[in-house]
């Protein structure tokens, strides 16, 4: 009887354990469906949102010759819809920090080639956190994006300061859309990404897309490629002056340190009595430089006032007045520089000293990709079981220059806000003083006010406790993925 029930025992531990392996082999087999399903919309999300950058990248091809003369690339947000099954995908582009799905890098201050007077100007006119990031920047140069900025921060507010509000990004943009309007008041200083750029070089190419006509080359003594075609749109005094212009810039290209200014051109004609609209089509057509690309120059139409008053010869009141003005230009001032003389906001002296360092116009815009599944309320259609409100997001920039549009800088930012949400959690918190402990006292436990509440990921910001923001310390930016400086 006893060996009868020993074997019931056991078999019943066998059936137990046959249960319980099975068990564990559906819960491994549903967590790895589960999981290639999730992999698989990662990586349609991710197909759907490269497939919003090309989409992208061939609305600015379309406008080049507008953008190119100094018009603003379209607003239509949305890029294309993708039918998936039961679930849809939109990939849309996501407004900026100005309200716009495009910024201009022209609009910006060069990181790498502006003088170190500009950026003092610039970390003066930010102040506290952002103005002690800017500070930094020289002694770091060359950097390879503004983007890498975000790690010298030391703090988890560092990448916010730089980049903007990581709320733009997935469920919570469609909350943070409704208060942009409050976010971009003048008074509020723009993250670093809206005035800071490392690849503001200048392209050398006029309205139409042509090559500028390149005046050392044509001009300087020996050189033999004079065309006679290229000069026969200017007058007997213009071309004078350009002839003269370049020979003493081909003088001078021998000298260390030199070089060459097209604001030379502006000064040369002024001084031959040249009016200053058509100087102001001259210097579009011409240039004293060589290559793709010259020296950087601010887009006064579209800039921040700070990036304006951190120019020489320009300063806070200037700006000021640029930015008070530039609202009422009609379409012949906007696509131009010379109304700063004929409204009264610089002197011809003032305007010749800055005409080389300023423009119109951009060739290469900034902007962020995101693709996400819609919503069933959206697309009327009934939910994927267990399926997330997925997000993919990528930042690029595109080079107008060539005709056919250069990709010039990609970066993956699906995860930023949830790099941001670590660094919120894992960020030291600081100590309070210590008081004098008195030994007759009662204990007592931890106070209500000094009690860390829970983090919650999906807090709006406003109640998330924030770290204090450090000074930065000397670091070093490495090259960061596929960034591409287009300083010189």
């Amino acid at each position: 009887m006893r060996r009868h029930g020993f074997v019931l025992i056991a078999v019943v531990v066998v059936v137990a354990a046959a249960i319980l392996v099975a068990t564990g082999a559906i819960f491994a087999a549903r967590g790895a469906t589960v999981s290639a399903r999730a992999s698989d919309l990662e990586r349609r999300l991710r197909d759907a949102a490269l497939d919003g950058v090309a989409v992208a990248a061939e609305r600015l091809r379309a406008d080049r010759a507008r953008l190119l003369s100094g018009g603003d690339p379209t607003d239509d947000a949305m890029l294309v819809e993708v039918a998936d099954g039961a679930r849809k995908f939109e990939v849309r582009l996501v407004p900026q920090w100005a309200g716009k799905p495009f910024a201009s890098e022209a609009a910006k201050l060069d990181v790498n080639l502006a003088s170190p007077e500009a950026i003092a100007r610039l970390a003066d006119a930010l102040g506290d956190a952002s103005g002690s990031i800017v500070d930094g920047v020289v002694a770091m140069r060359p950097v390879s994006s503004v983007d890498s900025l975000a790690a010298t921060a030391g703090g988890a507010n560092g990448p916010e300061l730089v980049l903007g509000s990581l709320r733009l990004i997935g469920a919570e943009r469609e909350d943070f859309d409704d208060a942009a309007d409050a976010s971009r008041r003048r008074e509020l200083a723009p993250p670093l990404v809206e005035l800071l750029t490392a690849h503001g070089a200048e392209p050398l190419v006029n309205s139409s897309g042509d090559a500028k006509l390149d005046l050392l080359a044509v001009f300087a003594e020996g050189s033999g490629r004079m065309s006679e075609a290229s000069l026969a749109e200017f007058e007997d005094a213009e071309r004078e002056a350009l002839a003269s212009i370049a020979r003493k810039q081909d003088e001078s290209r021998s000298e260390p340190g030199e070089t060459p200014d097209d604001g030379a051109i502006v000064r040369a004609l002024l001084a031959r009595g040249v009016a200053l609209d058509r100087i102001d089509a001259i210097l579009g057509s011409c240039t004293l430089e060589a290559g793709t690309h010259g020296s950087p120059r601010i887009d006064i139409v579209r800039a921040d006032r700070r990036a304006l008053a951190a120019i020489d010869g320009i300063g806070p009141d200037l700006a000021a007045r640029i930015i008070d003005l530039r609202d009422s230009l009609d379409e012949a001032e906007r696509r131009a520089t010379a109304w700063l003389v004929g409204r009264r906001v610089l002197t011809p002296e003032q305007y010749t000293a800055v005409a080389g360092r300023i423009t119109h116009r951009s060739a290469l815009w900034r902007f962020r990709v995101e693709a996400r599944v819609a919503t069933p309320e959206e697309t009327g259609s009934a939910s994927v079981d267990g399926e997330p409100r997925a997000t993919s997001a990528f930042d690029c920039i595109v080079d107008l220059t060539p005709e056919h549009p250069r990709l010039v800088f990609l970066r993956d930012v699906t995860l930023l806000p949830t790099a941001r949400a670590l660094a919120l959690v894992i960020a030291p918190q600081a100590e309070p003083p210590q008081e004098p402990i008195d030994a007759d006292a009662p204990s007592a436990g931890a106070s209500e006010q000094d009690r860390v509440p829970d983090f919650d990921f999906r807090a709006p910001e406003a109640t998330i406790r924030q770290p204090p923001i450090e000074e930065p310390s000397r670091l070093l930016v490495a090259p960061t993925g596929r960034d591409v400086p287009k300083s010189r």
